[in-house]
């Protein structure tokens, strides 16, 4: 962004006076520092020039660079491979692979999370990832041990997480449930499975929150020589990441991603340090694979610095009619 950080030659009652400054804020001036920013912002607020008045406060305050400061370390019900926050952001959930539980917490105005959960839920085995719907009336838990979708009722009024009815959506045997991610007109989830590597498309009911399946389709190539994976011990275990069998020629999937306008999913694969890409369809929800490109083995878990890379390989490997994560 371009700075200021002098006088300007210009007389605060001047007839160009806001044209000057409509091109300066237009231009995105990063005015700190300017001692006649006050009494330019006074100026404007008396010609009500609300709009520019708020940009120039704005660039009052000190560039931002992003980086993170600890603000606080809070204790938690178990180890939780997996948080999500509600969609006020008052509330915190946890979902423990190992303690096989689900957790909430308050979080403070100040951002800091409460030290004493308001609630710790047994759910299914190996819970993997819990997240609340579009609403944030509905939050749901992946038990990738137990092939279940737990449903729940959630009210972020008080707080409280209460099981719906039905609380379970057993999936077929063996598909392990990992992540998933919602669509944003909150019709459609997007389920993960770990040990096949394909999505599951479920209807979301919107007046109760049930989830029903659509459809499934496979993320892994028709060449892939990957068999089916089984369920891993939870970290910190002396059988972290270890079945009851060699698992070198298992599929791992991992991560689930949704471009910003919704028509492609990325899934990526850890035993072939893959990423897949599959179409959406945005009226019934169905999804086609189109793909897959190999992935640096690091980058395997999707991590969001790195989506700009993978899309362009995506489209260097599989076509230009991909999505961009932003």
């Amino acid at each position: 962004m371009p700075s200021f950080s002098g006088e300007l030659d210009l007389c605060p009652g001047s007839k160009h006076h806001r044209t000057w400054f409509m091109l300066l804020i237009e231009l995105d001036i990063d005015f700190s520092g300017s001692q006649l920013l006050q009494q330019i912002i006074a100026d404007l607020r008396r010609r009500n020039i609300d709009m520019a008045v708020a940009r120039l406060a704005r660039a009052d305050r000190p560039a931002r660079s992003g980086a993170l400061q600890k603000v606080s370390t809070s204790p938690l019900a178990e180890s939780f491979p997996y948080i999500s926050v509600d969609k006020t952001g008052q509330y915190l959930f946890g979902a423990s692979y190992g303690g096989n539980v689900i957790s909430l917490n308050a979080i403070g105005p100040d951002g800091r999370v409460t030290a004493e959960p308001l609630q710790v839920i047994p759910v299914g085995r190996n819970a993997h990832s819990i997240r609340t719907d579009g609403s944030n009336r509905f939050a749901y838990v992946a038990t990738l041990g137990t092939d279940q979708i737990f449903q729940f009722n959630f009210d972020a009024k008080t707080g409280r997480l209460s099981s719906a009815t039905p609380p379970v959506l057993q999936m077929k045997p063996s598909f392990g449930p990992r992540h998933f991610v919602l669509s944003k007109d909150n019709r459609f989830m997007y389920v993960l499975s770990e040990l096949q590597g394909t999505v599951a498309t479920l209807a979301l009911d919107g007046n109760t929150g049930q989830l029903s399946e659509v459809s499934s389709v496979s993320g892994m190539p028709p060449v892939s020589k990957l068999v089916p994976g089984m369920p891993r011990g939870a970290v910190g275990t002396p059988t972290a990441n270890q079945a009851p069998r060699n698992t070198d020629n298992d599929i791992w999937a991992a991560d689930i991603h949704m471009t910003p306008d919704e028509r492609f999913l990325y899934i990526s694969e850890r035993t072939s340090n893959s990423l897949a890409a599959l179409s959406v369809h945005g009226t019934n929800g169905k999804l086609t694979y189109l793909g897959s490109t190999p992935i640096e083995k690091a980058a395997a878990r999707l991590r969001h610095r790195s989506h700009r890379t993978f899309s362009g390989r995506v489209r260097r490997e599989i076509g230009d009619d991909f999505g961009v994560l932003d």
